[in-house]
């Protein structure tokens, strides 16, 4: 049960921070993008490469995923915001359509369609969403449960994104 409720607090967290994003863009800035999603996917994988490939902890995996979407927003909306109106949303929508194939296709970086699978769990300041000690008797109250079993990719939004 506690694995569970971990995992719906992470996708709560993870689609209340996109929540957020989009109401920048969309009620502050004024500006309808489609294209919102992909940023948010260009983050998670980078994250989840960083954190697979190249052992970096959770900070350093979050700030890369954070640094390479904002770089590749910023590349992509220059070019983009010199359109206005409906040709915004419709460069914007392609964008995202590019995106979607790209990530489903691209089995070798995303995982394809079943996204990326074994993204280690995250620790900060020495404790981990795996550990046992963290909250006491939290793996004893379900059974068949060992230590490191416990829920706890950061990066989930790596295989939602797809």
């Amino acid at each position: 049960m506690l694995a569970y409720l971990t995992n719906l607090a992470v996708l709560i967290s993870i689609n209340a921070i996109l929540a957020v994003t989009l109401n920048f863009v969309l009620g502050y800035a004024g500006i309808f993008s489609m294209a919102h999603a992909v940023f948010f996917g260009v983050g998670a994988y980078t994250a989840a490469f960083v954190a697979i490939k190249l052992g970096g902890g959770f900070l350093l995996a979050t700030g890369a995923g954070m640094a390479v979407a904002a770089l590749i927003s910023l590349a992509l909306a220059l070019p983009a915001l010199r359109v206005r109106g409906e040709y915004f949303v419709a460069a914007s929508l392609g964008l995202q359509m590019l995106a979607i194939t790209v990530f489903s296709e691209w089995k070798a970086f995303t995982g394809g369609i079943g996204g990326i699978t074994n993204i280690p769990p995250a620790r900060l300041f020495g404790l981990g969403a795996d550990d046992t000690g963290a909250i006491p008797g939290a793996d004893a109250a379900v059974p068949g449960r060992g230590a490191g079993d416990s829920a706890g990719c950061w990066c989930a939004a790596a295989s939602a994104a797809a």
